[in-house]
Parts: C-alpha cells; structure tokens; sequence
C-alpha cells in the first residue's frame, strides 16, 4: 500500500490518544477482575472464619459458597447464622423451654449437655478476624467500582471526543 500522508495524520490526530485510552480501560478493567477476586476471597474467608466462631457445623461449606458465588450466600448465611443457637428445647427436669445453647437451665439451672457444641474457645479471636476480613472485602469491592466509574469518565473524556470528527 503506497505511503499517504492522510493516515498518518488520522493515526496522530485521531488514534493515538484514542489507542492509549482503550489501552488505559483495558489495564483499568483487568485491575478490576483482580480486585473482585480478591474481594471473593476475602469475602469467603469473613464467612468461614464468622461460621467458625459461631460454632457452625458447616464453616467451610459457607466460607466456599460465598467465596466462589459472592454476596448472595454470604447474605443467606448472615440471616440464618444464629438459627441453631436459637433453637428452643426443653428441660428434662422443670419443662421449662429456653434455647439451647444456654449452658445451663435458666428456670431450676440443670446443665444442658447440647450446649457443648456451641462452646468455642477460639470465638472472640475468629469473630474479630472475621470482622476484618469482611470490612477488608467491602473496601477492595468498593474501591473497585470507584476505579471503574472513575476509568470510565476518563476513558469518556479523552477517548470520545475523536470519534466525533471525520
């Protein structure tokens, strides 16, 4: 193809700052994938180390779920988290309902052998890291989408204008 002095006028004018832009979005975008990843993992690992303060029969089930699937498990988890430890029994010597993970009968103070399994050593230290990992996971979420807003508006402003003129 014979050189032309058209093309590199359009490659100057209207591809450079065109090309650098999309280039920009594309590094801006892949940021993005890693920082969703990220806040996945960190995400899962809020919930299982939440479920394993909580005594769950199930912590890495729930970490997994909500690392691999997102918010949505996480959401479901953190609703019905407490639904074990709520659960009402009987007391086999006054009657007397109370949930049970009391350790002991609130009514005549009979100690209550299914409570066992809700009694962690580890609570207040999983509880804590819990709490971190899950404000760690809200931030790099949302820190992710102010890039992208942000990416976008500059990718607007400086890409766009040299599409309008032919």
């Amino acid at each position: 193809m014979p050189y032309s002095a058209d093309f590199d006028f359009f490659d100057y004018y209207y591809g450079g700052p065109a090309v650098a832009s999309a280039i920009w979005l594309i590094v801006v975008i892949i940021l993005m994938v890693i920082a969703a990843i990220v806040g996945q993992i960190l995400l899962g690992l809020a919930v299982y180390h939440n479920a394993k303060s909580r005594s769950n029969p199930n912590p890495g089930m729930w970490g997994l779920l909500s690392g691999f699937f997102g918010w949505i498990p996480a959401l479901i988890y953190f609703v019905t988290r407490d639904s074990a430890r709520n659960r009402l029994m009987v007391c086999p010597q006054c009657k007397a309902p109370h949930p049970v993970a009391y350790p002991n009968c609130p009514q005549c103070g009979v100690q209550n052998v299914y409570a066992q399994q809700f009694v962690n050593p580890y609570t207040e230290q999983e509880a804590r890291l819990s709490k971190k990992l899950l404000i760690a996971a809200i931030v790099v979420v949302g820190a992710s989408i102010i890039a992208l807003v942000i990416s976008i508006i500059i990718f607007v402003a400086t890409a766009v204008p040299y599409y309008y003129y032919y």
